[in-house]
C-alpha cells in the first residue's frame, strides 16, 4: 500500500488522538520503506523486520511527542528507524566482542607447549587492549572488519559513513595499533 504525503499526515493525525484503525493503515503503508532503511544497516532480512515493527510501535506509542516544526512525518519515522537499527548493530557487536572476551578467557587448549599458549593469549589480550585506546570510530571500524568479519561496503554502512571514510578508519586505525604493539614488544624484556 502507497501512502502519500496528504494521507500520511492525516493518518497520523488520527493516530495521535489514539485511533488503531489508523495507525494500521499507517502501519500497512510504511512498513516497506521503513524495513528498507533499516535492512540497508543491517543486511539480515529477519532482524531488519523486527526493527521495523519496534519502530512503528514506537511511532505508536511516541506519536503526541512528533513536531512537525522539526521535520517531515516520513523522516521523523526514518531516524527512528536508523537509530534502531545501529542501535541494534551496537549491541550484536557488544555482544560478540564480550563473547570473544569470554571465550578467550575461558579457553583452555591442551597444547605440548604451555608456553606457547600464555603468549598466544597474552598478544590477543594486548592487540584487545591496544584496540580499546582507538579513537571510537577506527575502534569501531576495525572491529566490525576484523572481529565480525563485515566487508569494507558492510562496515560504512553500518556505521553510516562513506566506504572511503570506513576504509580511511581502519588504515589508521591499524597504523595506530601497529605502532602501539611495536612499542609494547620495544619496552617488553624477556628474562
Amino acid at each position: 500500500m502507497s501512502l502519500t504525503i496528504d494521507n500520511r499526515e492525516a493518518l497520523f493525525a488520527d493516530v495521535r488522538r489514539g485511533d488503531g484503525v489508523a495507525f494500521d493503515t499507517l502501519y500497512r503503508g510504511m512498513f516497506q520503506p521503513l524495513l528498507a532503511a533499516v535492512q540497508a544497516i543491517l543486511l539480515d532480512h529477519a532482524q531488519s523486520e523486527e526493527v521495523a515493527q519496534e519502530v512503528l510501535v514506537e511511532v505508536w506509542q511516541t506519536a503526541a511527542r512528533f513536531d512537525s516544526s522539526r521535520s517531515g512525518l516520513a523522516t521523523w519515522m526514518k531516524m527512528i528507524a536508523r537509530r534502531r537499527a545501529i542501535d541494534r548493530v551496537r549491541a550484536a557487536e557488544s555482544s560478540r566482542l564480550r563473547d570473544v572476551r569470554i571465550g578467550i578467557r575461558d579457553f583452555t587448549e591442551v597444547a605440548d607447549d604451555p608456553a606457547q599458549v600464555v603468549e598466544v593469549r597474552l598478544d590477543f589480550e594486548r592487540v584487545l587492549g591496544a584496540l580499546d585506546t582507538l579513537p571510537e570510530a577506527q575502534r569501531r571500524a576495525i572491529e566490525l572488519c576484523f572481529l565480525q568479519q563485515l566487508s569494507r561496503t558492510e562496515v560504512a554502512r553500518c556505521l553510516g559513513i562513506p566506504l572511503s571514510t570506513a576504509n580511511w578508519h581502519i588504515r589508521r586505525g591499524l597504523a595506530a595499533l601497529r605502532v602501539l604493539l611495536q612499542e609494547h614488544n620495544a619496552t617488553t624484556v624477556w628474562v
